[in-house]
């Protein structure tokens, strides 16, 4: 069983795409990775507010996996 990961995590994950996006060519998958770094930055905010009403993460869905997608989030 995986643990949610912390707004720390997520935030890091948000400055990746932007920085990724930052150097692409191409208009349309920079822009798709600026809305990747977007919704990044909303997970952040909830696991924010997770840490900081104390609720147990028990209704975090542990078993949703991305399939067919291998490596890290900056390697895809």
């Amino acid at each position: 069983m995986s643990v949610p990961l912390t707004s720390v995590q997520w935030l890091v994950r948000a400055e990746d795409a932007r920085l990724d996006a930052a150097a692409m060519n191409d208009p349309q998958a920079k822009r798709m990775m600026l809305v990747m770094a977007a919704g990044y930055e909303r997970l952040a905010a909830h696991a924010k507010w997770l840490e900081r009403s104390g609720l147990p993460h028990e209704g975090a869905r542990t078993d949703f996996q991305l399939r067919g997608l291998r490596g890290t989030p900056r390697s895809w």
